[in-house]
C-alpha cells in the first residue's frame, strides 16, 4: 500500500449557508446586504434604505444638478418624464434648486430624472455570488 500524506487545513470560519438569507447587493452606506434600494450610476454606488439616499442626495447635491443640467436635452425628451405631472414634478423641483430652496426630495426627484440613480428591487439573487446580512461577500468557485 502506497504511503500517502495529508496537509490539515483550520477553517477560522465556516459559514452554513443553507439557512442564510442571501442579498444581491451590499448597502455602501451600512455595509449590510439589500434586495431593493437605489442604485447610483451603473452601479458604483448602493443605498438600501429612503433615509439614507437622501442624506446621499444632499451630499452630491452640486453633482446631481450638474447632472440635469448637463444633460443635452430639453427635460421633457428625457426618457424618464412620461407624462405632464412628471415634467411639472421635475421643473418644481429645478426652480426651487435654483433658488437654493431644494429639499433632499427634490434632489431625488431631479437626480432619477436625470439617471443619476434609480430604485430597484432584485428578485433574483445568485447562488455562485452574493451577500449576508452582515455584508459578508460570498463567491463560490
Amino acid at each position: 500500500m502506497m504511503n500517502q500524506r495529508f496537509t490539515r487545513v483550520n477553517l477560522t470560519k465556516q459559514i452554513d449557508m443553507s439557512n442564510e438569507m442571501k442579498y444581491a447587493r451590499r448597502c455602501d452606506v451600512t455595509n449590510k446586504g439589500m434586495n431593493e434600494g437605489w442604485v447610483w450610476g451603473d452601479g458604483v454606488f448602493y443605498t438600501s434604505t429612503k433615509e439614507l439616499t437622501l442624506a446621499e442626495c444632499r451630499k452630491d447635491r452640486e453633482h446631481i444638478l450638474k447632472a440635469i443640467k448637463n444633460i443635452g436635452c430639453e427635460i421633457d425628451d428625457l426618457d424618464n418624464v412620461q407624462d405632464d405631472d412628471d415634467f411639472k414634478t421635475l421643473e418644481s423641483a429645478i426652480q426651487r434648486a435654483d433658488r437654493n430652496e431644494d429639499t433632499d426630495d427634490d434632489l431625488l426627484t431631479i437626480g432619477y430624472y436625470a439617471d443619476y440613480l434609480y430604485y430597484t428591487e432584485w428578485d433574483v439573487v445568485e447562488d455562485d455570488w452574493h451577500y449576508l446580512e452582515d455584508g459578508t461577500e460570498i463567491q463560490t468557485i
